[in-house]
């Protein structure tokens, strides 16, 4: 392998390795928002209830106002379920 590519390799896993070790000793794993994002992966989705997606939108109120119309569609939709 060429010295440069090996050079980048390298600098891109430390790179990677320290955000990681950053992200682990300073973001709240214990807070509910993790959980609620595991819909966003489709074999996770049958397992979760519908509250996940409902949660999100309120703590993201920029994505789904919760005085939108389709807010209100949405929660309807996921809690007549």
């Amino acid at each position: 392998m060429i010295p440069d590519v090996k050079y980048t390799y390298r600098s891109v896993r430390l790179f990677y390795e320290k955000v990681v070790k950053k992200m682990i000793s300073t973001f709240p794993f214990n807070y509910t928002i993790l959980q609620d994002l595991l819909f966003l992966n489709q074999e996770n989705r049958c397992k979760l209830s519908s509250d996940c997606v409902v949660n999100l939108s309120k703590i993201f109120p920029s994505i789904l106002p919760a005085n939108d119309e389709n807010h209100t569609k949405l929660v309807d939709e996921l809690t007549d379920s």
